[in-house]
């Protein structure tokens, strides 16, 4: 009972102060507008804008005067966590691209937490975004941090090394390699493989061949399978003859990959194996390091297997195989009787082989089927890759009824064609029409909500994408929001650097286009700010503040308060 009252006793007191007691300051001011609010009067806003915005905490009568210098200590400070969660997020994948000015602001960070305990999360951060940057100036000060009494700090230290240490350090560590967390053993592993090359083979197998628990020699083995099969081998032979099971067998196929007759004689004999288990490890590291070679014969064999586990291993080995002999069996796993998940890889590698009698036969059927049966084979043909089913796709969802045709637009999507893209596109510009029924909650798919949607799946259709934003008019803002939060989603996910930057690009003109409507502007710098936003776009952001209209400078001074 105390324990529930205490509180109430301290506070309490303050409700019967008389009026003129009442502590004096500013008022209030909300940490986020609501979805909708119109917090900085800009004209022409719409409150039932598509996209959600996360408007900057307000800073009524201050500006944004900070040299690049501080705008770079303020994103390090961010990395304390006493901040909104966006705002330490967007500090923590900034250093992903963080400039090389930033590294003594960093250490200079680390050094001032490191000797107060209660400051250890901010030492953890920091090790954290010096691994982000890969530099290794970060050397030394990383590791000092090998020296702090907090096992946690230890740990970011070990996985900052990896990235930001000297390749010296990275194999003195090695020693250090079972005192490592998991997070920092998988990335000391990575770094060994990547940044050693063929120095990291006597260390792996250092590792392969001491008396460790199973997982941790998993995570070794893990690695090594990214190798090629001539350090790969090195690094796990002396286990050949005590190895059992998948282990035995991803011997077995590096010893056959590189000449060594006992893994060939080892891969056929599980070839022949009644056992189905045996046959799919057989297939899978026959092939796994390159061609077939001598057993080609046993292994296309297995294209009659009753299980489809084989076949389906089969399959991924063929692809990665070249010849007369693989097409054929290939043919075969085509066929209309096979697995239709199998069947659909099978013509997928076909057609991209140059051979497209498989679908052929499903283009004269998707014409005029319905019901379960189209389905797969609009998956099929999506699958597949052929440019002959787009038209086929767009006749289908011209012709569907009013609330169907979501399947059509699906396989356009997935089947990764230019074509498709400028066809979904079309779709999304043409009259707005739903393409399924209700929901319980009574929301529904329109092809204004749904093409942005599928758009991230057309992987390879990227510029068209890009092409599309300048066919959709200025006015329609609708249109326009939904587009660019997809070229933004679009851009966070690919890997391809010159991908990401064109499509960054046409993001980052949005925010600095005073000419597009504010919301616009105010949600390109949202999408751009987590995942690319540069040192030089906010100091740029701040030079051209001073030129926009009181609300755009008013919105625009906030967010660079907040996060730089």
């Amino acid at each position: 009972m105390i324990a529930v009252l205490l509180p109430f006793v301290v506070i309490c007191p303050m409700l019967w102060l008389p009026a003129q007691q009442a502590p004096v300051g500013p008022e209030p001011v909300p940490a986020r507008a609501t979805q909708g609010a119109n917090p900085y009067a800009v004209p022409d806003w719409h409150p039932d804008w598509p996209v959600a915005l996360d408007l900057p905490l307000r800073s009524p009568g201050r500006w944004y005067d900070r040299t690049r210098r501080q705008a770079l200590e303020r994103v390090v400070a961010n990395l304390q966590g006493n901040v909104r969660r966006d705002t330490w997020l967007m500090a923590t994948e900034f250093f992903d691209r963080a400039p090389a000015d930033a590294v003594p602001a960093l250490i200079a960070a680390m050094d001032r937490a490191f000797a107060n305990p209660a400051t250890q999360d901010v030492v953890r951060n920091t090790l954290d975004a010096m691994g982000r940057m890969a530099d290794e100036r970060f050397d030394d000060a990383i590791r000092r941090a090998l020296e702090h009494p907090s096992a946690a700090v230890k740990q970011a230290a070990y996985a900052a090394l990896t990235t930001s240490g000297k390749v010296e350090t990275i194999k003195a560590t090695a020693a250090f390699f079972l005192q490592m967390d998991g997070r920092a053993r998988a990335s000391w592993l990575r770094a060994a493989r990547l940044r050693l090359g063929a120095d990291a083979v006597p260390l792996l197998t250092g590792l392969m061949m001491a008396e460790m628990p199973v997982p941790l020699r998993d995570a070794v083995l893990k690695e090594v399978l990214e190798m090629p099969a001539a350090q790969a081998v090195e690094v796990v032979r002396g286990r050949w003859h005590e190895a059992v099971g998948e282990f035995q067998a991803i011997i077995a196929g590096l010893l056959h990959a590189t000449g060594d007759l006992a893994g060939t004689t080892w891969l056929r004999q599980a070839l022949r194996s009644e056992d189905p288990a045996a046959v799919v490890l057989g297939v899978r590291n026959a092939g796994r390091w390159g061609q077939i070679g001598v057993l080609q014969e046993d292994v296309l064999r297995t294209v009659t297997h009753v299980r489809g586990e084989v076949r389906m291993e089969l399959l991924l080995v063929l692809k990665k195989a070249t010849g007369e002999d693989i097409d054929k069996t290939l043919e075969v796993l085509a066929e209309p009787n096979e697995d239709w998940q199998i069947k659909g890889l099978a013509i997928q590698e076909l057609t991209r082989r140059g051979r497209t009698q498989s679908v052929d036969a499903l283009l004269d059927e998707v014409a005029t089927t319905t019901g379960t049966r189209l389905s797969l084979l609009l998956n099929l043909l999506a699958v597949s890759g052929d440019p002959r089913a787009v038209p086929l796709f767009v006749e289908r969802f011209a012709k569907a009824p009013a609330g169907e045709g979501r399947e059509f637009l699906q396989a356009l999507a997935f089947s990764g064609r230019e074509a498709a893209a400028d066809a979904l596109l079309q779709v999304f510009l043409g009259e707005e029409r739903a393409v399924q029924e209700k929901d319980r909650e009574g929301a529904q798919l329109t092809t204004m909500n749904y093409v942005p949607i599928l758009l991230p799946n057309l992987r390879g259709a990227e510029h068209r994408v890009l092409a599309g934003w300048g066919l959709v008019a200025r006015d329609d803002w609708r249109r326009r929001a939904l587009l660019l939060q997809a070229i933004a989603g679009i851009a966070a996910d690919r890997t391809d650097p010159k991908v990401r930057a064109s499509l960054w690009e046409l993001v980052r003109s949005v925010v600095f286009d005073k000419t597009e409507l504010p919301q616009l502007r105010m949600q390109a710098l949202q999408s751009l700010a987590r995942r690319a936003m540069t040192i030089d776009d906010a100091m740029n952001l701040r030079e051209q503040t001073p030129t926009e209209t009181p609300p755009m400078r008013a919105f625009f001074s906030d967010w660079l308060l907040e996060y730089f």
